[in-house]
C-alpha cells in the first residue's frame, strides 16, 4: 500500500508562511469574527467636533481611539479651538466634519491643514439630499444638522470605515461589517422616526434654534424659529407677542428649546403664552461627552423626536 509522503519541514514552514499573510477579514469567511469586530480600527486616533460622528466612529471603529472636542459651554456654531485643539485635528489619522461649509470655521481651518484621512458629512451625502438653512442675513447656508436624518447617516459610516482602514486601521473586513450592520440599523431608525411623528395634530413647531429640518420637514412639520430666521439672538417684544398669538390661535401645546435656556427667548414665550417648554437637542455637541458616548447617537436621537412626537400631539 503506497502512502502520501509526508511533508518536509520547509514545506510546513512554507504552509505556516502563507496563512499568517492571509488577512484575518479573508480567514473569517462572510463576516469579521466577534473579537475582529470589537477591535477594529485599533492604534487609529479618530479627532471630531461632532457627538454624532464620535458616536459613529465609536460603532465602526471600536478599537479606535475617538476624541471629541468640547467646546466648554460655548457656542458650537463658533468653536474656538484651544491650541491643544488644533495639534490634536493636526495630529489624527482621521478627522470628521461637516465640510467647508462655514458651520464651525475654525475647525475647517485645522481640518485644512491635516495630513489624517478626512471624512466631510457634505461630501458623503448628496447635494440634493443637503437642506438650506436661513441666516437672517438675506443669504442661506447649507443646514449643517445633517445627522438629525439618519439615513443620510449610511454613507458617513461607510466612509468612516474606509478612512480608518486608509489610516492603517485593521481588520479592514471588520471595519465594512461595521459600518454595513450600523447603516442597516440607521436606515431602520429612519422608520422608527417616520412612525414616531406620523399623524400629528399639530404642524408647526416652534424652536430655539431652526436645527431641525433634516428631522421635521420630511413629516410635514415646520420649524419656526422663536427669534426669527436662523432662530438665533433673543427675540423682542413684538415677536413674542406675535408667537403668543400663534400659540393661542393653533392651540400649540408649547415650544421647543435646548436644556440650560431657562432665561431665553423660548422660556420667556413659554411663560407668555403659559405652555410647556419641551428640551431637545440638535445633538452637536454635549455638555457631558461621556455620557452622550455611553447612550450613543441612535438612542439620543430617538428621544429627540420622540419629545417633538409628544410636543406635536402625534400618533403613536
Amino acid at each position: 500500500m503506497s502512502h502520501p509522503p509526508s511533508a518536509t519541514p520547509a514545506l510546513l514552514a512554507a504552509l505556516l508562511l502563507a496563512v499568517s499573510a492571509c488577512a484575518p477579514d479573508q480567514l473569517a469567511g462572510d463576516a469579521a469574527s466577534p473579537t475582529a469586530a470589537r477591535q477594529a480600527g485599533g492604534g487609529v486616533h479618530i479627532v471630531t467636533s461632532v457627538f454624532a460622528l464620535a458616536s459613529l466612529a465609536q460603532r465602526v471603529a471600536p478599537g479606535a481611539q475617538v476624541e471629541l472636542l468640547s467646546v466648554g459651554g460655548g457656542d458650537p456654531h463658533a468653536m474656538a479651538l484651544t491650541a491643544g485643539q488644533r495639534a490634536a485635528i493636526a495630529e489624527a489619522d482621521v478627522v470628521l466634519h461637516t465640510g467647508d461649509i462655514g458651520f464651525q470655521p475654525h475647525v475647517e481651518q485645522a481640518v485644512a491643514a491635516t495630513d489624517g484621512q478626512v471624512v466631510s458629512i457634505t461630501k458623503e451625502v448628496s447635494h440634493d439630499a443637503l437642506r438650506e438653512l436661513a441666516t437672517g442675513d438675506g443669504h442661506d447656508a447649507i443646514d449643517p444638522h445633517v445627522w438629525l436624518s439618519p439615513s443620510h447617516m449610511t454613507g458617513v459610516a461607510r466612509a468612516i470605515a474606509a478612512a480608518t482602514k486608509a489610516a492603517g486601521g485593521a481588520p479592514g473586513k471588520a471595519l465594512t461589517d461595521n459600518a454595513a450592520t450600523l447603516a442597516g440599523e440607521l436606515t431602520a431608525l429612519e422608520g422608527e422616526i417616520e412612525r414616531l411623528l406620523t399623524g400629528c395634530a399639530h404642524r408647526t413647531a416652534l424652536v430655539d434654534h431652526e436645527a431641525w429640518g433634516y428631522l421635521l420637514a420630511p413629516r410635514g412639520v415646520t420649524q419656526r424659529g422663536i427669534s426669527g430666521a436662523g432662530g438665533h439672538g433673543r427675540a423682542g417684544p413684538r415677536r413674542l407677542a406675535e408667537l403668543a398669538e400663534l400659540i393661542e390661535s393653533e392651540q400649540l401645546p408649547g415650544v421647543f428649546a435646548q436644556a440650560g435656556q431657562a432665561r431665553g427667548s423660548a422660556a420667556a414665550l413659554a411663560a407668555e403664552a403659559d405652555v410647556t417648554r419641551f428640551e431637545v437637542d440638535p445633538l452637536v455637541i454635549p455638555d457631558d461627552p461621556d455620557a452622550w458616548l455611553t447612550r450613543g447617537y441612535q438612542k439620543l436621537l430617538t428621544a429627540q423626536a420622540a419629545t417633538f412626537a409628544d410636543g406635536l400631539a402625534c400618533r403613536r
